[in-house]
């Protein structure tokens, strides 16, 4: 089941705390982690995020440089996505969350367009230090189907700003037998974390028994 709450101040900690665990305790995956889960995440492992929600409190990381060039060019860059595409985006001022019996999944939509809802595109501003070579990269694709799973659509709009000082387009279509492999990939995972178990695959580093 799909549903929606109003968005705490970006980065706040209640907006951290909203992306960690549901109003009963029980852990959620942001869309920025999806890939985690899938051990295809560039910069959290999966039993890296498995010890992270064990947690009761959110993770608190210091703001690096990719994201803080990422927040503060993401107001010009929907912008100017919103110029190319001849559409008025928005960034909605909601958390976008899908339940069903052991999973819980959570969606910050960077922009989406005006319109009817089943007309609306969900739009994804990245910026990358790298050329886009046209194919998303693991921890982007797994964010997109999330994406698509909480606010109910296929399609997700993906804008690049690269190195090369460029804006490029990229349509992400989600088929429902992406969107169920992500489903099924969390149930798992989330069923391991309430057992307070990691995933057998993963192999510990000393700080991570240290938080265990």
């Amino acid at each position: 089941m799909s549903s929606t709450f109003i968005k705490p101040p970006h980065g706040s900690m209640e907006w951290l705390k909203a992306r960690h665990r549901d109003e009963e305790g029980n852990p959620r995956i942001s869309a920025s982690e999806a890939a985690a889960v899938h051990g295809e995440h560039r910069f959290i492992s999966k039993y890296g995020l498995a010890v992270a929600k064990m947690a009761d409190e959110p993770v608190v990381t210091e703001t690096n440089r990719a994201m803080e060039r990422g927040n503060r060019l993401e107001p010009m860059l929907i912008q100017w996505a919103a110029d190319r595409m001849s559409k008025v985006l928005y960034s909605p001022d909601v958390m976008y969350c899908y339940e069903e019996d052991g999973v819980r999944l959570m969606a910050t939509l960077d922009a989406m367009s005006m319109g009817e809802p089943d007309e609306r595109q969900i739009v994804e501003v990245k910026t990358t230090k790298k050329r886009w070579d046209g194919k998303l990269p693991g921890y982007w694709y797994w964010q997109g189907v999330q994406q698509s799973i909480c606010a109910g659509t296929n399609q997700i709009e993906w804008r690049i700003f690269d190195s090369n000082l460029e804006l490029h387009q990229h349509t992400q279509i989600v088929t429902s037998d992406e969107q169920q492999i992500h489903i099924t990939a969390v149930d798992e995972f989330l069923n391991l974390i309430e057992q307070g178990l990691v995933p057998e695959v993963a192999k510990l580093s000393y700080d991570n028994v240290s938080d265990l």
